[in-house]
């Protein structure tokens, strides 16, 4: 595992924004940074990399399923919660609906490989910041990988791909990255700009000071050609001029397709159940090879049934015994929760911290034991969740730059993520990055930071 030296990779790091933008105090945040790399092999990355391409493929199969009439009790138990245009598109056919540019499965380690634990797929982001890194890392270690991709510009391909064979004309397009007022990811957002200025006219902008007419989008004078969504379609909700275009998305170049339905979590539950079944799996249309993807990288994750997803009356692998008894060997997880928020270690139950958070979230002060959780899921939360086996996860020391500057340890836990994409004739070819935690919850959000990741 090499090893940056610290004054080298500080001065590198200096050069370029690897932070996130805090709009409260308007001010950059700088992202803590791990002097040791994280590396993984290229066969296994690649073996990696093709079964994760089996599950994604197997997305829409699931949905075309989910959307059947006898179905709509598992419908609305994973999608009621979306936002209008959300469940809008998760009611249309999938093939009108498929089409993204980027998508990153995160990864969690357990045992011999690297399995898929959850989906982004509207703001999949980190690509420019693990490029940032890896040119900071090797510039302070003089260790080149070979051969040297981007994350950035396989995005760039794909986008570019996808534009053109939806019908796009344009040489050079003028090309929007929207966002969202006050993005904390904005330095991700201006070095994506950086990179594709040799291919396109790359303006940054947000929904307000956009004009958009009934023959496209303008910024200015300027009339665009291709977006690319850093906003989720829920946000763009407000803006009731770009929900038509959201609709049309192909016609207007909007890429990412409205999608948050795949990244629920409870559609990979759904996904690791079908796939263990073998009549389900026909019943849905998964071939050999989805399911052999599916079974080898997404962990065993189940819905709990309730009353308020209305399953109660089918069968469950997730009984009140089998919870409890077992909690221990589960991670709980609401469905629709993001950055580790809503995300319980049944081996971590009645710590102090774990204790706090589900005290808050349940409103109550006294001890909550697996039983009484479980039966607050089944009888009070109008929320849906999941179970998930808890996965060993790779163990990661290092020393780390931190976000003042200055020089600690981590004695924690690293992640990994894959990027990838739904066209056939832009593959993903890097497609990589990895973040650390001091627990094994890793969100940079809470304190965590970047990982030099290599394949090699």
């Amino acid at each position: 595992m090499p090893t940056a030296n610290f004054a080298q990779l500080s001065q590198a790091l200096e050069q370029r924004q690897i932070a996130v933008w805090n709009a409260k105090s308007a001010r950059w945040q700088g992202i803590p940074v791990a002097l040791s790399s994280l590396t993984i092999d290229p066969l296994s990355w690649e073996s990696l990399s093709i079964d994760a391409k089996s599950v994604l493929d197997a997305f829409p199969y699931l949905l075309t399923w989910l959307q059947r009439k006898e179905r709509s009790l598992l419908w609305q138990a994973l999608f009621s919660r979306l936002s209008d245009s959300e469940k809008w598109a998760a009611m249309q056919n999938p093939k009108d609906t498929w089409g993204h540019a980027t998508l990153r499965f995160d990864l969690y380690w357990h045992k011999t490989q690297w399995m898929v634990i959850e989906v982004n797929c509207t703001i999949p982001a980190m690509q420019a910041y693990s490029d940032m890194l890896m040119e900071a890392w090797q510039e302070a270690t003089r260790v080149q990988i070979l051969p040297r991709t981007s994350n950035s510009l396989d995005l760039w391909n794909s986008l570019a791909s996808l534009y053109y064979a939806n019908g796009g004309l344009a040489k050079k397009p003028v090309v929007l990255i929207l966002h969202r007022s006050g993005d904390s990811q904005l330095a991700e957002l201006e070095y994506h700009q950086h990179q594709w200025s040799s291919f396109a006219d790359v303006l940054c902008a947000t929904p307000e000071v956009c004009r958009v007419d009934h023959d496209g989008i303008y910024v200015g004078n300027r009339k665009i050609d291709l977006v690319y969504r850093h906003v989720f379609a829920s946000v763009l909700e407000s803006y009731p001029e770009w929900v038509p275009l959201l609709k049309k998305n192909r016609t207007f170049h909007i890429y990412n397709p409205i999608s948050a339905h795949y990244e629920v979590k409870g559609f990979l539950a759904l996904l690791s159940e079908v796939a263990s079944d073998a009549a389900l799996s026909a019943e849905v249309g998964l071939n050999p090879v989805h399911i052999r993807g599916i079974n080898r990288r997404v962990p065993w994750t189940r819905l709990i049934h309730s009353y308020s997803n209305g399953l109660l009356n089918s069968p469950s692998d997730v009984t009140e015994d089998y919870f409890t008894s077992d909690i221990e060997d589960l991670v709980v997880k609401n469905s629709v929760g993001y950055g580790g928020q809503s995300v319980f270690i049944g081996g971590e139950w009645f710590s102090e911290r774990s204790q706090n958070r589900l005290q808050k979230l349940m409103n109550v002060t006294e001890t909550v034991t697996p039983k009484s959780f479980f039966n607050w899921i089944v009888h009070t939360s109008s929320d849906t969740w999941i179970v998930q086996k808890r996965m060993e996860g790779h163990r990661f020391n290092s020393e780390i730059i931190g976000k003042d500057g200055v020089k600690s340890t981590v004695d924690g836990f690293a992640d990994a993520s894959i990027f990838l994409n739904t066209s056939s004739s832009s593959p993903p070819r890097c497609g990589g990055v990895s973040r650390f935690g001091d627990h094994a919850i890793v969100n940079i959000g809470a304190g965590g930071g970047l990982v030099p990741f290599l394949i090699g």
